[in-house]
């Protein structure tokens, strides 16, 4: 991998693009750059190869009462958080190793626990306690407008720590030299030179604007997104064969933090 400045970006999109004078603004690049940036980030995550791989401890301290929790108190101390790209697994943790939990979609979810009632995302709790113990299935909630929160089944007891593995989300791009305390970058950072997906994106874009031919780029972008699926998928096969109890994905405690494969068991933002 290397680092590739937003500004080389755009100079090659324009020379893909063919482009001799400047009738697209700074402006628009930097926003072209950053939809194409988390195309690319999703198209390698569905791929089969998640990037940038994060955790966030969730420690279960008695403070939520509405039984809406937050998984990511970390990005929440920083300025402008990015969502994540994806929530790709939570696990409890505790000194027996750790236990991972089953995803519910938000519908399923609401075979409610003794004592709670829906209410829009949220959970109201009546006067009934709900059913307590070591979480075993969870579900996220976000009504965009803020980081997700996550719901537990049961609802765990204080004491207990859940961590949540997630891919962050695409940072915003801009061509500006000093950068804001928001997350935004104007560097990328892709293996096997796939920052070229971006390029092409751009140019494609580029070329649309001006109501020219996209055939030339069409093509490159289906071959760097077949190079893409390749890597991806020979990387998966590569790995050593094994069997394995699957059980503890129920009940079991394991040494090992996995996720699901198929990445539509992920939770997308």
């Amino acid at each position: 991998m290397s680092l590739v400045s937003t500004s080389e970006l755009v100079l090659r999109a324009k020379a893909q693009a063919d482009m001799q004078d400047n009738y697209i603004t700074p402006a628009v690049w930097e926003y072209w750059m950053t939809v194409e940036a988390r195309k690319l980030d999703v198209f390698i995550a569905r791929s089969g190869w998640p990037l940038n791989i994060k955790h966030e401890t969730l420690i279960v301290d008695g403070s939520v009462t509405d039984g809406n929790y937050d998984p990511f108190p970390f990005l929440n101390t920083q300025n402008g958080p990015q969502c994540p790209l994806a929530v790709m697994a939570v696990h409890e943790v505790s000194s027996q190793g750790v236990r991972k939990l089953k995803y519910d979609d938000a519908i399923s979810f609401f075979r409610q626990t003794v004592g709670a009632v829906a209410s829009g995302l949220s959970i109201a709790y009546t006067a009934a306690p709900p059913a307590k113990g070591h979480a075993k299935e969870y579900r996220i909630v976000w009504d965009g407008g803020s980081l997700p929160q996550i719901n537990f089944y049961p609802e765990p007891e204080i004491g207990q720590y859940y961590q949540t593995m997630y891919i962050a989300g695409t940072p915003k791009l801009t061509l500006s030299g000093s950068l804001p305390d928001d997350g935004t970058t104007n560097v990328v950072n892709y293996p096997q030179s796939w920052e070229e997906r971006i390029v092409l994106g751009m140019a494609k874009r580029a070329l649309i604007r001006e109501e020219s031919d996209i055939t030339g780029v069409d093509k490159l972008i289906g071959e760097i997104n077949q190079e893409i699926e390749e890597h991806c998928h020979s990387r998966q096969i590569a790995e050593t064969p094994h069997i394995r109890n699957i059980d503890y994905e129920e009940r079991g405690w394991t040494d090992k933090l996995t996720w699901p494969r198929a990445p539509a068991a992920w939770w997308w933002s």
